[in-house]
């Protein structure tokens, strides 16, 4: 039975840090850009 390693080593986990940040990253901008949107928008409309 194949089991995966409890612990990962350092460049694993450092690996696993950058993906994860990188997809908040991503989404943390798409969230910003969308804020813009609408504030521009708004000024736009009033």
């Amino acid at each position: 039975m194949n089991r995966a390693p409890v612990y990962m080593n350092s460049e694993q986990l450092r690996q696993l840090l950058v993906r994860t940040e990188g997809k908040y990253r991503d989404r943390n901008l798409a969230i910003l850009q969308k804020e813009e949107a609408i504030n521009r928008l708004q000024t736009f409309i009033n």
